[in-house]
């Protein structure tokens, strides 16, 4: 377990917390055209875990890819999880992975030893699943990076969206939550070694068992995986998706061990600010003190607190207006509170900060979230653990869209909801080893508010990246919610 000089000192970012956050890929996508083929089944327009085309009148073709920077140090393990993360696709559309081809990028005069046991990692998960690899495609980068391209086959009866969601299903998740946040533990070199056997044995663990028994299931409505954009933007992206709301009780989700403790020292991934951000559909500010960005909305910068936000928007520049607005100029806010934007999520005030970081926390190779009719749900449970899902929970319902709470103008939110980091980021605090928001690399022990404040994916003062506009869900639509 070793942190200094290994792989993951290689980039800013660990696994799934690399990726775009969702409203800078929402914006991505927005000028697109919308895929026009009778038998695509399923493509990029519902965001779902992989495409679907039909073959013939029995099979559907499933294709997906994922890859990103190093999850551990040790190259084995690190092909091993990035493997798992994109054959969980495959799973979630509950479907069986034939054949992967390697995605590989490796920085001149790497160790072949290590490229060679990154393979074989990646190599014995995907026998493992059942697939075999037929070949790849390699390039040069400063970084290196490894996943997969993946070609699986499910028949129409049993395939599997995020858009089948009922009103009464009960909410399952089949791995435990954290794993955004105690990689960042581990790369601040904070991670206890029984953390760690933990947090590799989950990522590497496929999700193949589980989307076998939800296979079985009749009740089973949609499933979906747990990985970037956190259970919140997945549980989200399941509501729009089947018209319905989903609210999660916290109070059920299984954590992994030293999730909740490093979340509350700090060690939140920057991945998981993007998709607060975004998905609350509130800004992050900072109080008095110059700061990246004007108006009401996310600053960064020198100043000595979290302040207030409206919404979401981006601007490179000078940026002025409500939400994130990301240039040079001066940020202003006073005490933590909830925007007016509509969001995607509602997070009531009763819950923990820590859990609900832990909620947005970006996921690497997560668990499979499943909706399912209440009367086979106990059934599917018990089945689920019988095959391996040890920590599959029961976490939440589905209920009509008419039951938004949004749809009516906005769920009164006490003041001092949680919606961002409330702590001032200063020399003492840990994240300040492993977030650095004006420039998005990690930051020095020594790095003070003005250095590392957190801040969302995408705000990249130096560059202007653009973050989300508005919500993934919009006021009138399905939203989720999460009850302390």
């Amino acid at each position: 377990m070793k942190t200094q000089g290994g792989l993951l000192a290689s980039s800013p970012f660990s696994g799934c917390a690399a990726k775009y956050g969702p409203g800078a890929l929402q914006d991505m996508l927005a000028a697109l055209p919308g895929p026009a083929c009778p038998d695509l089944v399923v493509g990029y327009d519902t965001s779902d875990d992989a495409a679907a085309y039909r073959i013939d009148a029995d099979t559907i073709l499933l294709q997906t890819v994922d890859i990103f920077p190093p999850v551990a140090d040790e190259p084995y393990f690190y092909g091993q999880i990035a493997a798992a993360n994109a054959l969980s696709d495959i799973y979630a559309m509950g479907g069986s992975p034939k054949l992967a081809l390697n995605i590989l990028c490796v920085p001149e005069g790497m160790d072949t030893g290590v490229v060679r046991e990154i393979l074989r990692g990646g190599g014995d998960k995907v026998r493992e699943a059942g697939a075999v690899i037929a070949g790849g495609h390699t390039l040069k980068d400063p970084v290196p990076k490894y996943g997969l391209a993946v070609t699986g086959f499910v028949s129409p009866q049993k395939l599997r969206t995020n858009g089948g969601a009922r009103p009464g299903d009960v909410l399952i998740l089949t791995k435990a939550l954290g794993t955004g946040i105690l990689t960042t533990a581990l790369k601040a070199g904070l991670l206890a070694a029984a953390e760690y056997v933990e947090l590799m044995a989950s990522m590497a663990a496929l999700n193949k068992a589980a989307s076998e028994v939800a296979g079985q299931c009749p009740g089973v409505h949609a499933m979906t995986d747990v990985t970037g954009f956190g259970l919140a933007g997945h549980a989200a992206e399941m509501a729009r998706a089947s018209g319905c709301c989903l609210v999660f009780d916290t109070g059920a989700l299984p954590f992994l061990p030293g999730a909740l403790e490093h979340a509350r020292a700090g060690l939140v991934p920057v991945g998981a600010y993007a998709n607060r951000e975004h998905l609350l559909g509130a800004g992050v500010g900072a109080g008095a003190g110059a700061g990246v960005g004007s108006g009401a909305g996310m600053s960064v910068g020198a100043s000595s607190g979290v302040g207030r936000g409206t919404g979401a928007s981006a601007s490179a520049g000078m940026g002025a207006g409500s939400g994130l607005s990301v240039g040079m100029g001066t940020g202003a806010g006073s005490d933590l509170d909830v925007g007016t934007g509509a969001g995607a999520v509602a997070m009531d005030a009763a819950v923990p900060e820590a859990v609900s970081d832990v909620v947005f926390d970006p996921q690497t190779s997560g668990g499979l979230l499943i909706a399912v009719d209440p009367g086979e749900a106990g059934r599917l449970l018990d089945e689920l653990q019988r095959a391996g899902a040890i920590c599959a929970r029961r976490i939440g319902e589905a209920v009509p869209a008419e039951q938004n709470p949004l749809a009516s103008g906005g769920i009164p939110m006490p003041e001092g909801t949680p919606t961002a980091k409330e702590t001032p980021v200063t020399k003492k605090t840990p994240a300040a080893k492993v977030v650095l928001a004006t420039k998005g690399a990690p930051a020095s022990d020594a790095a003070s508010a003005a250095e590392g404040a957190p801040a969302a994916e995408g705000t990249l003062a130096a560059k202007g990246a653009p973050v989300g506009k508005g919500a993934l869900v919009a006021e009138d639509a399905p939203i989720v919610r999460f009850t302390a």
